[in-house]
Order: C-alpha cells, then sequence, then structure tokens
C-alpha cells in the first residue's frame, strides 16, 4: 500500500519535475547546514548500491561481500508489499540499513533506515547525485515541493526529482513518521524506460 501511495505522489510531482533542464550541479545556498553524520552515512550508503551498482540486482548484491544478508520472501514484502523485487540487510559500520530492488513495472533502487530522529543529509545527498548526474552528461534535475500524505497513522512526506536524457531516473527522498514517534527515511533510484 505504501509503494502506491508514493507512486501516486509522485503523479502529483511529474509536472513540477518534468521542467529540469541540462546544467551543472545547483546547490541551494540553504542546504550547507543541511548534514550530520548520520545523513552523510546513509548517502553513501545510496551511493554505494543506488548510483555506482544499480540497475542489476547481481551487481548490488556484490557491493559489499560479507555485509550483506537477503531478506526472506515474507520480509522483502514488508517493504516491497505487492511488487516484486529482493531485499537485503545492509550492515554498515554505522548500522543497520535495508537495500530493496523493485523490479519491474517499478524499477527501483532504495536505501532505507529508522532513526529516532531525521538524519541531515541534504547537503550530501545534492552534491552526490548533482555530480553524479553531471558527470554523466545529465541534469540538472530540481526538487519539487514535498507531498505528504497521511494514511494509516503514518505521516509520508515525499520529494522527487526527474534527471532527463536516456530514460530519465527518478530521484526519491521519502521521509515516513510512525504513530511512536520514529522515522524512516528512505532515498530511492527509480529507472524509466529500462
Amino acid at each position: 500500500m505504501r509503494a502506491a501511495i508514493v507512486w501516486a505522489m509522485l503523479a502529483v510531482l511529474a509536472p513540477g519535475l518534468a521542467r529540469a533542464q541540462a546544467g551543472a550541479v545547483v546547490i541551494p545556498p540553504d542546504a550547507a547546514q543541511e548534514q550530520d553524520p548520520a545523513g552523510t552515512a546513509l548517502v553513501e550508503a545510496f551511493g554505494l548500491f543506488c548510483l555506482n551498482r544499480f540497475p542489476g540486482a547481481a551487481r548490488v548484491e556484490d557491493a559489499a561481500p560479507g555485509r550483506m544478508q537477503a531478506l526472506s520472501p515474507l520480509r522483502t514484502r514488508e517493504y516491497l508489499h505487492d511488487d516484486p523485487g529482493r531485499g537485503w540487510l545492509y550492515r554498515a559500520p554505522d548500522g543497520e540499513y535495508v537495500l530493496t530492488i523493485e523490479e519491474p513495472p517499478y524499477h527501483t533502487c532504495a536505501v532505507r533506515r529508522s532513526y529516532a530522529r531525521p538524519p541531515r543529509y541534504r547537503l550530501p545527498w545534492l552534491s552526490l547525485t548533482g555530480t553524479w548526474a553531471a558527470a554523466a552528461g545529465r541534469g540538472p534535475f530540481q526538487p519539487s515541493e514535498p507531498q505528504v500524505v497521511r494514511q494509516n497513522g503514518l505521516l509520508i512526506e515525499a520529494t522527487g526529482r526527474l534527471l532527463p536524457g536516456g530514460g530519465g531516473d527518478v530521484f526519491l527522498e521519502l521521509k515516513t513518521t510512525y504513530p511512536d514517534g520514529h522515522f524512516e527515511q528512505r532515498l530511492a533510484r527509480r529507472t524509466i524506460g529500462r
């Protein structure tokens, strides 16, 4: 159900995302203070799997030998619901992350982790994804206004950015607030037309 909410939110974001044009890396001035060790580690995990290895589940699985544990199909369903795909627990030096690869119709790589308070990741996120896009001769992409959905006691905030060219990629930032007050931060890359 959460996957359906996310893609419905993406449809709302799409008109603003389509205005992205080719150019240089864009880092807004207010992003300079938006970093902390937890946020930087989250972005590094995203880069390791979802930028450097994805698409291709085998390449993702080989990114961190000895630190990846495949999730059972039942546990993977907790994250992907009715969508096909695979999941892993990634044991990083700073803690555990859940990595999922959603297979078509949505081809998405996502890294997520629960936190007592939301990590500050905006500066490393914009720097990493912007530099990656520029190196590929694509972009820039600019974040849309966050979309907010309340469903089943969850508060989900989503921001999406479209990277044009080569079929396009959508980069998503999703923060889910649970009724007990903890947060899950998810960074995702969805490939389009691949």
